[in-house]
């Protein structure tokens, strides 16, 4: 079984707007002038921003760039395994969101069918695969209506990283007090379909997931 003993060492996000590239797309960027956001994230092990693993449903604003990165140091069967992952995306309009992603794994102890053995099976010692990322924003997070997205990643390379997989994600915001502690929550439900290498990998995943966002001050 895989002990993670250390998870995210470090995560560094540089992101910048800009207004010339939301005018090469052809749109006016109403999202910003609105002061809209959504469910954004941060990068994932999957690949898309959300939370921790899993996607949500909030897209970049028309012309926004964001450059992203994390690092992690995990255990496997007694060894230490490092992987780093690097992801870049960009608001194509205000409902649409493309990005790509590349991870890389160094370190992991390969399985030999031996009784004892903690290896996994398939996987070389350093492994490597790049990502292609899309979400469709559906719904806004408007009135009653929750923040509703749809989207899909593809992930060619090494054996063991390669697979496929779609998602849906809705979110909803309440403001609570703009002054104080805590300015307000959100909350994120979604489920993926993940599609794996049979040749190395044994079954397939269907992962329904959730989660609380709690907006502290930043100014």
């Amino acid at each position: 079984m895989t002990m993670i003993r250390a998870a995210v060492l470090a995560t560094a996000l540089l992101s910048q707007s800009f207004v010339a590239s939301a005018e090469m797309f052809g749109r006016d960027g109403s999202d910003r002038t609105e002061g809209y956001s959504g469910g954004r994230g941060l990068i994932t092990y999957s690949g898309q921003t959300g939370m921790f693993l899993n996607p949500t449903s909030g897209t970049a604003n028309a012309g926004d760039i964001s450059l992203q990165s994390c690092a992690l140091i995990f255990d496997i069967g007694g060894e230490t395994v490092v992987s780093h992952a690097v992801l870049a995306t960009v608001g194509a309009t205000d409902w649409l969101e493309l990005g790509v992603y590349g991870i890389g794994v160094y370190g992991v102890p390969t399985g030999d069918g031996m009784p004892g053995d903690h290896g996994l099976s398939g996987a070389s010692r350093s492994m490597g695969a790049g990502q292609g990322n899309v979400r469709l924003r559906l719904l806004k997070d408007e009135g009653v209506l929750p923040e509703v997205s749809i989207g899909g990643m593809f992930r060619a390379g090494d054996a063991y990283l390669r697979q496929e997989q779609l998602f849906v994600a809705a979110s909803k915001g309440f403001d609570l007090d703009p002054e104080g502690v805590v300015r307000g929550v959100r909350f994120h439900l979604g489920f993926r379909q993940l599609w794996q290498d049979p040749d190395v990998k044994e079954r397939n995943g269907s992962i329904a997931y959730g989660g609380i966002d709690v907006g502290l001050p930043h100014d």
